[in-house]
């Protein structure tokens, strides 16, 4: 495989450009829809990506109850992590996941020079019925600030805030806490609750007052489509991804939830990859069972938990395996590496069925053989794409002993190279 040319990557990152506007427009999610209907019965959607309109019933349960609690629009006095004033207006959800939404912020303490950012709110549901009490909730969301916190802090401790961004580690800008409405300067309630509306029926959100501020970036890569993509495209986006992830590794850190969803490209085309809340020092032992969903999951992680062991030494091999596992989606339009079927459902939540998780993870580690990659049966598939697929068989292969790392393909791989 040749080494990637330069013209190659700026013809590549035009073209992403181009489909990010697509995305943000509404235009790709329609001509994907268009096509679906088109070929109904010999293609089945729910082996694609999902779009905005297929996102699952929590996810739109969960950002409704927020949507009731802060409506769009709705305007914050805050202040910062120094104690400075902040006025946050909170705009469209962006995205969601089980314990953050994160919605477009802007602060307008200075109205001359508003700031845009992508703001993560921190939530907890609790379902009806839930053993876990409202001070649990409260509990686990200082936890995941701190988190968050002390990850930003191990990023910062490694390279300056410039060259973060300029190799693609989306570091934060730090946290708000909001105090009150503006400008009735109504205090928030504690606990802050969704409304306990129709909306909530399935439980109610609790919402933190501390506000992630992140920059504000583009799309998700599961908003993309491959079939819409140039391979050029697709090419720069393989580039990047390797060398986004090969850099963190280069500063003695781990992802640990390398995963499609966390990769996002700006209106410039710059990829970047965001939540940090599961980073760790290479070297540093961490939790088997916490990390990458399921469908990510590396042998060793799965072989640890097999063991009944509850932490394992964190390596390169965990955010590659997830990486390969990243790039495999990115061009087969979902599907997954290896014909076996992922629960949808968290890894957290299978351990608490012991029976099922065995059974699970036997499964998986079985399914690992090489001729049960998924090969020729990607969708739209083309000679560069297969070469593309190579990279990523370098990453996923069964044999531990001819298993390549990240950093491995930056710094011996043809393609990478230039």
């Amino acid at each position: 495989m040749n080494p990637i040319t330069s013209e190659e990557l700026r013809t590549g990152e035009s073209d992403l450009r181009e489909m990010v506007a697509r995305v943000l427009s509404g235009q790709l999610e329609k001509e994907k829809t268009a096509w679906r209907m088109e070929v109904a019965g010999e293609y089945s959607a729910t082996d694609t990506a999902p779009l905005p309109a297929s996102r699952s019933e929590r996810q739109k349960l969960r950002e409704a109850a927020f949507r009731s609690a802060i409506p769009n629009g709705s305007l914050f006095n805050a202040y910062d992590t120094t104690g400075g004033a902040a006025r946050l207006s909170v705009g469209r959800i962006l995205g969601s996941g089980a314990n953050g939404i994160v919605c477009r912020v802007q602060d307008t303490s200075v109205s001359s020079r508003a700031v845009d950012y992508a703001g993560k709110f921190f939530v907890r549901h609790l379902a009806p019925g839930s053993s876990q009490s409202i001070q649990d909730a409260l509990s686990e969301l200082t936890q995941s600030v701190e988190k968050e916190t002390a990850a930003n802090a191990l990023l910062l401790e490694r390279a300056a805030l410039g060259d973060l961004l300029e190799h693609g580690i989306a570091v934060s800008h730090g946290l708000c806490t909001l105090i009150s409405t503006h400008p009735q300067d109504t205090k928030l309630p504690s606990p802050w609750l969704s409304s306990p509306d129709e909306v909530s029926s399935k439980g109610r959100l609790v919402i933190g007052e501390k506000v992630l501020l992140m920059p504000l970036l583009g799309p998700a890569l599961t908003k993309f489509w491959s079939k819409a993509m140039s391979d050029e495209a697709l090419k720069y986006l393989v580039y990047t991804l390797v060398k986004t992830v090969s850099y963190l590794h280069g500063l003695g850190l781990a992802h640990r939830d390398v995963k499609l969803s966390n990769f996002v490209v700006d209106s410039r085309g710059k990829l970047f990859l965001i939540d940090y809340g599961f980073v760790t020092k290479m070297g540093d032992t961490a939790f088997c069972g916490k990390g990458a969903p399921p469908s990510y999951m590396d042998p060793h992680r799965a072989q640890c938990i097999l063991n009944g062991e509850d932490e394992i030494v964190v390596s390169e091999h965990w955010d590659s395996w997830s990486l390969g596992v990243t790039i495999v989606k990115l061009l087969c339009d979902g599907e997954k590496p290896f014909r076996f079927e992922f629960p949808d459902r968290k890894l957290q939540d299978l351990v608490k069925n012991k029976t099922y998780l065995r059974e699970f993870l036997q499964k998986f580690l079985k399914a690992l053989e090489r001729d049960k990659f998924v090969g020729d049966s990607c969708p739209f598939l083309t000679q560069e794409r297969k070469k593309l697929l190579s990279i990523a068989m370098l990453l996923l292969d069964p044999q531990e002993g001819t298993r390549w790392t990240v950093r491995q393909l930056e710094q011996g791989h043809p393609f990478f190279l230039t």
